[in-house]
């Protein structure tokens, strides 16, 4: 699969122009060796996860400034990372990972005759869903 077939929804809006799109999800591991653990290994347990979204984009009036304004607001936002097809891709296959995130870092760049640019960044809140599967902060690993 390529980039080209991969899009990134904020609320209801594709993001417009996307040149780069990333979701980050790290595992929370808590250490639960005892004094008596005699092995000298950690033990490490999963607690929950973490994750975050970004994304490089070429800039759009109305889409940059609806998400710049949503950030200020600090509203949680949607967002679905899908697969596509078909003409110009815009076919949604699945939906990958899915959650919610507030926006909290914005940024803009005008380059002297170059297209402008907007990347937006957002944290994680609740639970994201794969596949379409909901997957809550403390459930078992998938396919663990």
């Amino acid at each position: 699969m390529q980039g080209q077939n991969l899009r990134l929804f904020i609320g209801e809006k594709v993001v417009a122009g996307a040149t780069d799109c990333t979701v980050h999800i790290a595992a929370t591991l808590e250490d639960s060796s005892t004094k008596d653990d005699t092995s000298g290994a950690p033990n490490q347990e999963f607690v929950g996860y973490t994750y975050d979204i970004s994304s490089d984009s070429l800039f759009a009036v109305d889409g940059s400034i609806d998400m710049l304004s949503t950030m200020l607001a600090g509203q949680a936002v949607a967002f679905d990372f899908e697969q596509t097809n078909g003409d110009k891709n815009q076919v949604k296959v699945k939906s990958l990972v899915s959650g919610k995130v507030i926006l909290n870092d914005a940024s803009f760049k005008a380059t002297n005759k170059q297209k402008a640019t907007a990347t937006f960044q957002g944290q994680g809140v609740g639970p994201l869903s794969i596949n379409g599967k909901e997957i809550g902060s403390s459930a078992v690993v998938p396919g663990a």
